[in-house]
């Protein structure tokens, strides 16, 4: 090979080197660029999957809160309306002012609830120095009642919602004061109890007539 033809043999391989030096210019560039956009988006989906984890740990933690809720409404639903001890203390105190004050008692018929919490207001009540005595006095009016051993008898209710305490309007005037004292104690004491006139029905004119209904779902 000549001289003419090294000179263009050269010139030719200058060429190529060129272009090749050109190829790794590009693609060092676009690797740089890629890998950019590569860990751009790799950052973006990161911060997608975290939102995601994030509202659906809430979605999680709120339907937990939800059941957890349910679960207690539940159990305070089972579970029977009762007067505490401490309950009962507080409530014979606030009505000792009323002593001698009477008052009879019918419930719900064949409501065991009922009836368990109609003994545990009686017991205090006659603590506080309330006088127990028949719902349907001797000689009054007919109605069924159940007859406990050693107590009065109790009236067979209607089905109503929780305490009513009522009063016949030829006794309001005297039993006013006592019946708004026994309404409010209960309601503290957590036992739902509302106040009105008494039925025409109801026998006993001449106590505070307290009628223990079924426990309200709220």
């Amino acid at each position: 090979m000549d001289k003419g033809q090294l000179i263009s043999s050269l010139n030719r391989l200058d060429v190529w080197l060129i272009a090749f030096g050109v190829l790794v210019a590009i693609g060092v560039v676009g690797e740089s660029v890629v890998g950019f956009l590569h860990w751009r988006r790799s950052n973006q989906l990161q911060t997608v999957q975290e939102a995601e984890n994030l509202t659906l740990s809430l979605k999680v933690a709120d339907a937990n809160a939800r059941a957890l809720e349910a679960q207690v409404a539940l159990a305070r639903f089972r579970a029977p309306r009762q007067v505490t001890d401490e309950q009962g203390t507080q409530i014979s105190g606030a009505l000792g002012q009323f002593a001698k004050t009477p008052f009879c008692m019918s419930m719900v018929v064949g409501d065991n609830e009922a009836f368990g919490l109609l003994a545990q207001i009686a017991s205090v009540l006659e603590h506080a120095g309330w006088h127990w005595v028949d719902w349907n006095p001797p000689g009054g009016a007919f109605m069924f009642v159940y007859k406990l051993e050693g107590k009065p008898n109790v009236g067979q209710d209607a089905a109503i919602l929780g305490v009513r305490i009522e009063v016949h309007a030829d006794h309001f005037a005297s039993l006013e004061a006592p019946t708004e004292a026994l309404v409010k104690a209960l309601n503290e004491a957590g036992i739902k109890a509302t106040s009105g006139p008494a039925s025409a029905e109801a026998p006993n004119h001449g106590a505070i007539n307290i009628r223990i209904g079924k426990k309200p779902t709220q």
